[in-house]
C-alpha cells in the first residue's frame, strides 16, 4: 500500500524527532541562497520564505506534500535557474494555501 508524503513524513517524524522542528528550517536555506547568489531573486526568495515562515508558524498543515513540493520545485529551479522566481511565487502562494488549511480545518471540526 502507497503511503502519501503526510504520512512517510510522520512515520519519520515519530522515529526522528528532530525533524519535526528542523523541517521547517531547512526548507528556509536554499531561497537564501538563490537570493545570496543572485540578488535579483531576492524578493522572490523572501516572498518563499515567508510562506514557509507562516507553515511553520500556523501549525504544518500537510507537511509532507509541502516538502515534497519544494524539493521538486528546487530540483527544477537548479536545473532551470532562470525560473527560479516562478517557482518561488508557486511555492510560496501553495505554502500559504497550505497553512491557512490548519486553522480552517480546526473551526470547521468545532
Amino acid at each position: 500500500m502507497m503511503m502519501s508524503p503526510d504520512q512517510l513524513f510522520a512515520r519519520a517524524a515519530t522515529r526522528l524527532p528532530a525533524l519535526a522542528w528542523a523541517g521547517p528550517i531547512l526548507m528556509l536555506l536554499p531561497p537564501f541562497g538563490f537570493a545570496l547568489a543572485d540578488p535579483s531573486r531576492a524578493l522572490a526568495a523572501m516572498f518563499l520564505m515567508l510562506g514557509f515562515a507562516v507553515w511553520a508558524i500556523a501549525g504544518q498543515a500537510r507537511p509532507g506534500w509541502l516538502i515534497l513540493l519544494s524539493t521538486l520545485g528546487y530540483a527544477l529551479a537548479m536545473l532551470l535557474p532562470s525560473y527560479f522566481s516562478l517557482l518561488s511565487y508557486l511555492i510560496g502562494i501553495a505554502a500559504f494555501v497550505m497553512a491557512g488549511e490548519g486553522p480552517l480545518k480546526q473551526r470547521v471540526r468545532r
